[in-house]
Protein backbone atom coordinates (compact mmCIF):
# COMPACT_ATOMS: atom_id res chain seq x y z
CA UNK A 1 0.00 0.00 0.00
CA UNK A 2 1.11 3.40 -1.12
CA UNK A 3 1.82 6.07 1.47
CA UNK A 4 0.73 9.76 -0.19
CA UNK A 5 2.78 12.26 1.47
CA UNK A 6 1.66 15.56 2.49
CA UNK A 7 3.48 18.42 0.36
CA UNK A 8 4.65 21.36 2.61
CA UNK A 9 2.56 24.69 3.01
CA UNK A 10 5.31 26.37 0.62
CA UNK A 11 4.55 23.88 -2.26
CA UNK A 12 0.88 24.10 -2.19
CA UNK A 13 1.05 28.06 -2.34
CA UNK A 14 3.61 27.67 -4.95
CA UNK A 15 1.19 25.64 -6.81
CA UNK A 16 -1.62 27.78 -6.10
CA UNK A 17 0.58 30.82 -7.44
CA UNK A 18 1.33 28.77 -10.83
CA UNK A 19 -2.93 28.24 -11.15
CA UNK A 20 -3.65 32.09 -10.35
CA UNK A 21 -0.78 32.99 -12.93
CA UNK A 22 -2.72 30.20 -15.81
CA UNK A 23 -6.16 32.05 -14.44
CA UNK A 24 -5.07 35.19 -14.95
CA UNK A 25 -2.63 34.61 -18.27
CA UNK A 26 0.39 35.83 -16.33
CA UNK A 27 3.61 34.45 -17.09
CA UNK A 28 6.73 33.79 -14.72
CA UNK A 29 8.08 36.69 -16.50
CA UNK A 30 5.77 39.12 -15.40
CA UNK A 31 5.82 37.91 -11.44
CA UNK A 32 9.96 37.65 -12.06
CA UNK A 33 9.82 41.21 -13.08
CA UNK A 34 7.89 41.99 -10.02
CA UNK A 35 9.67 40.32 -7.54
CA UNK A 36 13.06 41.51 -8.95
CA UNK A 37 13.97 38.36 -9.32
CA UNK A 38 15.53 36.02 -12.74
CA UNK A 39 13.05 33.69 -14.40
CA UNK A 40 14.73 30.62 -13.15
CA UNK A 41 14.58 31.68 -9.35
CA UNK A 42 10.84 32.08 -9.87
CA UNK A 43 10.84 28.66 -11.85
CA UNK A 44 12.38 26.69 -9.10
CA UNK A 45 10.03 27.80 -6.40
CA UNK A 46 6.98 27.81 -8.65
CA UNK A 47 8.18 24.11 -9.27
CA UNK A 48 8.64 23.41 -5.75
CA UNK A 49 12.54 22.87 -5.70
CA UNK A 50 12.53 25.32 -2.89
CA UNK A 51 11.01 27.68 -0.65
CA UNK A 52 9.91 30.76 -1.61
CA UNK A 53 10.43 34.09 0.97
CA UNK A 54 7.34 34.72 3.10
CA UNK A 55 8.10 38.15 1.66
CA UNK A 56 8.29 37.10 -1.88
CA UNK A 57 4.34 35.37 -1.09
CA UNK A 58 3.49 38.61 0.40
CA UNK A 59 4.15 40.19 -2.99
CA UNK A 60 2.78 37.67 -4.95
CA UNK A 61 -0.26 37.41 -3.67
CA UNK A 62 -0.87 41.09 -3.75
CA UNK A 63 0.22 41.36 -7.27
CA UNK A 64 -2.25 38.72 -8.25
CA UNK A 65 -5.20 40.14 -5.99
CA UNK A 66 -5.64 37.29 -3.65
CA UNK A 67 -4.81 36.82 -0.37
CA UNK A 68 -2.05 33.64 0.62
CA UNK A 69 -4.69 31.57 2.11
CA UNK A 70 -6.72 31.67 -1.31
CA UNK A 71 -3.27 30.59 -2.72
CA UNK A 72 -2.87 27.80 -0.61
CA UNK A 73 -6.66 26.96 -1.20
CA UNK A 74 -5.76 26.93 -4.94
CA UNK A 75 -3.09 24.01 -4.40
CA UNK A 76 -4.32 20.79 -6.25
CA UNK A 77 -3.28 18.26 -4.02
Amino acid sequence: METAIEPAWWQRVADGVRVELFTQRRTVRELSAHLGRGTNYVSLRLNGHEPFKMSEIEAAAEWLGVTIESLKDKARF
